[in-house]
């Protein structure tokens, strides 16, 4: 993200949020990206991982 975001308004702003907060990558400090993994076939999941507590401030 943070190379296609060269010459756009996302450059420079992309970062990668640590540890169990919610989202996992934040834009302008404005747009969150949740990022998912599986490691097996298939991208069930068995409940909602985004609590309100763990959200990062100011997304």
């Amino acid at each position: 993200m943070t190379d296609l975001a060269v010459g756009s308004e996302f450059e420079n702003s992309i970062e990668l949020i640590g540890g169990q907060k919610f989202p996992d990558i934040v834009a302008k400090k404005f747009y969150g990206i949740e990022v998912k993994t599986t490691t097996q076939n298939h991208w069930k999941t068995t409940g909602n991982s985004v609590l309100e507590s763990t959200r990062v401030d100011d997304v």
